[in-house]
């Protein structure tokens, strides 16, 4: 599964470009600079906001995404301030106000204890440090398309029919 991971989260480059350059703009990393991601996995958000001055520290509960994230680092031709170790986001091993901010990418569709993380995430950011949720769309877009991933997911042992939220509207909507 996780040999696909990014053959599926396929995005529009310039759109990323985009929203890389519109996120240094608003929180430029001299200012924001300790940023966190948790579920970091390969590092396709991490490694590109390294590259534009954060240091990045991620959590992932996979060891096989953390591996492929080492193994990227280990190649890079440029030497990145990427930190990373497996954890559970839930319970983050990190003081309070750790952070000046958070980028999460769809992380809160995986985990069905996403208020438990929106709490932990809350924890370790500095009081007036902004979350950044990003998200290529709401679901809703082409429903084939989602029901198509869930049928390649259950087939690889990692069914996600009940978990975690169903829009990011949700979970700016709730009050943690």
């Amino acid at each position: 599964m996780v040999a696909l991971y990014d053959e599926t989260r396929v995005f529009d480059e310039g759109c990323f470009d985009a929203a890389r350059a519109f996120l240094a703009e608003r929180f430029p990393p001299d200012r924001f600079c300790k940023l966190f991601e948790p579920g970091i996995g390969t590092g396709r958000i991490a490694i590109p906001l390294a590259e534009r001055g954060y240091r990045v520290t991620g959590v992932d509960v996979s060891e096989d995404m953390l591996a492929l994230l080492k193994e990227r680092l280990t190649r890079s031709s440029r030497s990145l301030r990427i930190s990373f170790q497996k954890a559970d986001a839930t319970a983050l091993p990190f003081s309070d106000a750790a952070f000046d901010i958070v980028v999460v990418v769809h992380l809160f569709y995986f985990i069905r204890e996403w208020k438990r993380v929106a709490d932990e995430i809350l924890r370790v950011l500095r009081r007036d440090g902004p979350i950044v949720l990003m998200h290529t769309g709401m679901g809703t877009e082409i429903p084939f398309l989602n029901e198509r991933y869930k049928a390649l997911c259950a087939k690889q042992g990692c069914p996600i029919e009940g978990m975690g939220v169903k829009s990011t509207a949700e979970v700016v909507r709730t009050e943690t």
